[in-house]
């Protein structure tokens, strides 16, 4: 037996207690990739979930102990036990990552990078019983995952959408949430506008408000004082270009994502569109095959037409 190792840290430094907030209804699934599965998407691909649960002594996710100051630390380890792969694969497993999270009963993916191949597997088997410590031990790691921060802590009313890294739609329902969220605001429930008739420039506005969400992702700021990075007569050059490469960063990664989420809110959009077309019709014309499974020389098959009507 193996055990697929999977490191989990947060995006950015945070503390061992914040971070256990970040693991709450967290589970990491595990596919294999194949060549005739490539994308890992059949039944039989799944090698086993990870879970954590802090009340479940069979949980397989476990935050690490901080080798500092005693207590909790800002890491995690996810663990899946799977059998030794043998013939029919080059070097080591090839893997697909399917990251979550479940808060409030909405289940919302987790950006992960998912170029994990050959990846390298911790001989034996998973721990037990399982600590903090046990887990930490294990080793090699297989693949490394930066969680956001969770949504724990925000206002009523706003809204925020983790837009996966994979090319992985969002949730259909996650995305319609989070547009009805953002017009309940702006611009209101005086002038609610028609979700069903957006324009492109309407779905990228929308998309921005929902990916820069400042309380979760503020600006970055100087290490010192503004003054000491631009005054003209011993200015920290380090520290100024420091802050203009963040400040490029910054905005660089949240124009992406809100692009690439744009399109997911049009696709909304467009989607409400027809339903509502579906709903307004009155008629509808079926075509069917006179002789269902006949099939001519001449690829032709006889078919009628049938309008239905309210």
């Amino acid at each position: 037996m193996s055990v697929i190792v999977v490191r989990l840290h947060p995006e950015k430094p945070t503390s061992g207690i914040k971070f256990t907030d970040y693991l709450e209804g967290l589970t990491v699934e595990v596919r294999d990739r194949s060549f005739a599965d490539p994308d890992a998407k059949k039944p039989g691909a799944l090698l086993g979930t990870a879970i954590y649960d802090p009340t479940d002594p069979n949980a397989t996710i476990l935050q690490h102990n901080d080798p500092g100051p005693p207590g909790p630390g800002p890491v995690a380890t996810a663990g899946v036990q799977v059998p030794t792969p043998g013939a029919g694969e080059y070097l080591s497993r090839d893997l697909r990552l399917i990251v979550t999270r479940t808060a409030n009963g909405q289940t919302t993916p987790v950006s992960a990078k998912n170029f994990n191949f050959n990846v390298e597997l911790a001989p034996g088997s998973l721990p037990n019983p399982p600590t903090p410590n046990a887990y930490a031990g294990l080793d090699p790691v297989a693949a490394y995952v930066a969680l956001p921060a969770p949504l724990v802590g925000l206002p009523p009313g706003t809204t925020f959408l983790d837009v996966p890294a994979d090319g992985t739609p969002p949730p259909f329902d996650a995305v319609l949430k989070a547009m009805q969220t953002v017009v309940a605001q702006d611009p209101g429930p005086g002038s609610p506008p028609d979700l069903a008739a957006l324009t492109p420039a309407q779905s990228r506005h929308i998309a921005r408000e929902i990916v820069y969400n400042r309380i979760l992702e503020p600006l970055p700021e100087p290490r010192r004082p503004l003054e000491d990075l631009y005054r003209d007569v011993g200015a920290d050059e380090t520290a100024r270009r420091q802050f203009e490469a963040d400040l490029v960063t910054y905005y660089a990664v949240h124009s992406t994502r809100a692009e690439v989420l744009a399109k997911y809110v049009y696709g909304v959009s467009a989607a409400l569109a027809c339903e509502q077309k579906s709903k307004d019709a009155t008629e509808v014309c079926l075509t069917l095959p006179v002789f269902p499974g006949l099939s001519t020389p001449s690829g032709n098959v006889p078919t009628v037409s049938v309008v239905v009507s309210q």
